[in-house]
């Protein structure tokens, strides 16, 4: 279970959270591109590669949709549309 579904976390605390996975995902990501090309695979294979190491981003774009949904005072459904989807009623 990811750290982002306590909701008690702050608005600042997710937001640091935030700032804090887009900075390890574009260092990641970066530095695997430069270690394909330096180990030789293509500018094409590096960026696919790259691309894919760097998916763990959406991570951050997660938190950023639940800050939304908190300051749209949406929550509730949230989590009621998440409990009803885990439970097959979706």
């Amino acid at each position: 279970s990811s750290d982002l579904d306590n909701s008690s976390h702050s608005l600042a605390k997710k937001t640091a959270i935030f700032f804090m996975d887009m900075t390890v995902n574009v260092g990641i990501t970066m530095l695997v591109y430069v270690g394909c090309v330096g180990y030789g695979f293509n500018d094409l294979m590096s960026v696919a590669i790259a691309g894919f190491m760097g998916h763990q981003g959406t991570r951050s774009i997660y938190i950023v949709e639940l800050i939304i949904i908190e300051k749209l005072g949406a929550k509730s459904t949230f989590e009621n549309i998440k409990k009803e989807s885990d439970n097959g009623k979706v």
